[in-house]
C-alpha cells in the first residue's frame, strides 16, 4: 500500500510513512473531507477540522439516477475568531485569578506594616510610611488596572450630555492640569453636540481623558504644549479627538501603545492606554491613535444615546 502511494505521489516510500494525508496531497482538510465523501459515499455532518483554519465541514452528495455519485458539495464554516476568543477569555480568567492571588498577600503585608508603623521606632516608621507602604500601594494599583483589562466591567451608567461633560465636568479637571503644566487647552466642538448624549460612566470616561493628558505631558517638546479637543457628529456616533502638538510617537512603536505593560518611560506601568481603550470598548466605542512629528491624535468613537 505504501509503495503504491509513494509511486502515485512520486515520492520515496520512507518519506510518506507516518505523515498526515494533508502533507502528502498538499490540500487543506476541508477538501480532503470532500474526497472522503466521494470515496465512502457517506455525507459528513458537522465534522470538526483542526487544520490551519479551525471550523466544521458538512458535505452533501448529489446522486445520478443509476446510483452513482454526480457531485459532492462541501461547506466549511470558519470558527477561527470564536476559537481565538475562547483562548483569550481563558487567558483572561487565568490572569485574573493569578492577580487576585498576588493581591491577597500584599494586603496582608500592608496591614502588618501599617500596624508596625504605629510603634515608637521613628526610623522604621519612616521606612514603612515613606517607602514600603507606598510601593505596596503602587503594586496593588498595577494589579487593579490589569484586572480592569482582563475582566468585563460592571458599572452603572447614565445619560451624559456630551457638551456638558467635555466642557464642564471634564473641563474643570483638564484646565487645572493644563494650568499646572503651563499648557493651553482648546475646544473645537460641533454645535450638534449641544443636544446629544451618550450612555456612560462619567468617572471612567474622566479617567480616559486624564490618561491621555498625562500621555501628552510626557511628549512635551521645546514649544509649549497645546491640547485640542474636537468633536464631530457622524451618523449614530460622536467622534471625539484628543490632539496634542508634542514630539509624537515613533512609527515603530505606534502599534503597541495599547498593549498592556508597554511603556517607554522608566516610571510608567504601561497600563494607562490599555485601560483607557478597555473603558471605551465597554462603552460600545472604538479608540484609535495616529501620530507623526507634529503631534499625536487619539480618536474616540462613542455611540449616540437615543432614549
Amino acid at each position: 500500500m505504501y509503495q503504491q502511494a509513494a509511486k502515485d505521489l512520486n515520492v520515496e516510500r520512507d518519506q510518506i510513512i507516518g505523515k498526515h494525508i494533508r502533507e502528502l496531497l498538499k490540500i487543506p482538510d476541508e477538501q480532503i473531507a470532500v474526497l472522503e465523501s466521494i470515496k465512502s459515499g457517506t455525507e459528513l455532518i458537522n465534522k470538526e477540522v483542526l487544520d490551519m483554519n479551525y471550523g466544521i465541514i458538512n458535505t452533501r452528495i448529489l446522486w445520478n439516477p443509476d446510483g452513482s455519485i454526480k457531485r459532492v458539495i462541501g461547506t466549511f464554516y470558519f470558527l477561527n475568531v470564536i476559537k481565538e476568543a475562547e483562548k483569550q477569555a481563558l487567558a483572561g480568567r487565568i490572569a485574573a485569578g493569578i492577580a487576585h492571588e498576588i493581591r491577597n498577600p500584599l494586603t496582608t503585608v500592608r496591614g502588618y506594616l501599617q500596624f508596625l508603623s504605629e510603634s515608637d521606632d521613628n526610623e522604621h516608621t519612616k521606612l514603612f510610611l515613606n517607602l514600603l507602604i507606598p510601593e505596596l500601594d503602587r503594586a496593588n494599583k498595577i494589579i487593579s488596572d490589569f484586572l480592569s483589562i482582563s475582566k468585563p466591567a460592571h458599572t452603572t451608567t447614565k445619560e451624559l450630555n456630551i457638551f456638558e461633560f467635555l466642557t464642564e465636568y471634564l473641563g474643570k479637571f483638564l484646565k487645572s492640569e493644563a494650568l499646572l503644566y503651563n499648557a493651553k487647552l482648546h475646544y473645537e466642538l460641533d454645535p450638534l453636540t449641544m443636544n446629544l448624549s451618550i450612555k456612560g460612566h462619567q468617572d471612567e470616561l474622566l479617567q480616559v481623558f486624564m490618561n491621555l493628558l498625562r500621555n501628552s505631558m510626557q511628549a512635551i517638546d521645546q514649544a509649549p504644549l497645546e491640547i485640542t479637543i474636537k468633536t464631530t457628529v457622524r451618523a449614530q456616533y460622536i467622534l471625539i479627538q484628543f490632539i496634542d502638538n508634542g514630539i509624537g510617537i515613533h512609527s515603530s512603536i505606534l502599534s503597541h501603545v495599547f498593549d498592556p505593560f508597554f511603556s517607554t518611560k522608566d516610571e510608567g506601568t504601561g497600563l494607562g492606554l490599555s485601560v483607557s481603550r478597555k473603558i471605551i470598548e465597554n462603552h460600545g466605542g472604538i479608540m484609535t491613535v495616529e501620530s507623526d512629528v507634529n503631534g499625536t491624535q487619539f480618536s474616540i468613537n462613542l455611540p449616540i444615546y437615543n432614549d
